[in-house]
């Protein structure tokens, strides 16, 4: 019992001095590859067509660290994304986060696994039914269950606000029902507010 009282001393004076919430915005392109763009005739039968696009979005999540032990924190984050219209892509993500911060460096590095959904759009090149050629237009849409590795850095601006200088992340969906299994890359950097 002695034992437990002087770990539960020395650690709740870190854990209160430790930043427990952080807020952030990003920009959040991605590049997503892979996906449906609907069934398209072929000489062999409708097949299902696939694409590749950038898509430009805009992010933003929430890290609550729970577990400070020295330079290294544990954290849970939510987060999402979003770019409307075509050629877009919507996505929220809940993940276990582990960060670095190094007590002579200033930089923060930061590794995360993620899983959640996305949600693609494109447009529809399905092939009209009774026909062999043409595409019937509009959007296609697309629901995934996803994961997402990623790894970045954090660098201190001013009191409580960081930059995230760069942010890249990697990963895949899984349509149910569907043999297509679109991959895609993350590029993010905005600010860091930590409370």
């Amino acid at each position: 019992m002695r034992r437990f009282l002087l770990v539960l001393l020395l650690v709740l004076p870190a854990a209160a001095r430790a930043q427990v919430l952080s807020v952030y915005g990003t920009f959040s392109p991605a590049h997503l590859s892979n996906v449906a763009t609907g069934a398209v005739y072929t000489t062999t039968g409708f097949k299902e067509a696939t694409t590749s696009y950038l898509s430009y979005g805009v992010g933003g999540g929430i890290t609550a660290n729970f577990l400070p032990l020295g330079p290294v924190r544990f954290g849970f984050d939510l987060r999402g994304s979003t770019k409307p219209g075509i050629s877009g892509a919507d996505s929220a993500l809940f993940g276990i986060k582990v960060s670095v911060h190094p007590p002579v460096l200033r930089i923060k590095p930061y590794g995360q696994v993620s899983i959640g959904y996305l949600a693609s759009r494109t447009t529809n090149l399905s092939t009209p039914s009774g026909q062999t050629s043409g595409a019937i237009g509009g959007i296609f849409s697309n629901q995934y269950a996803i994961y997402e590795i990623m790894g970045g850095v954090d660098y201190p601006l001013i009191g409580p606000l960081d930059f995230r200088v760069i942010e890249i992340g990697g990963g895949k969906g899984i349509l149910q029902g569907n043999t297509n299994n679109p991959t895609f890359i993350t590029v993010n950097t905005g600010l860091v507010l930590h409370f």
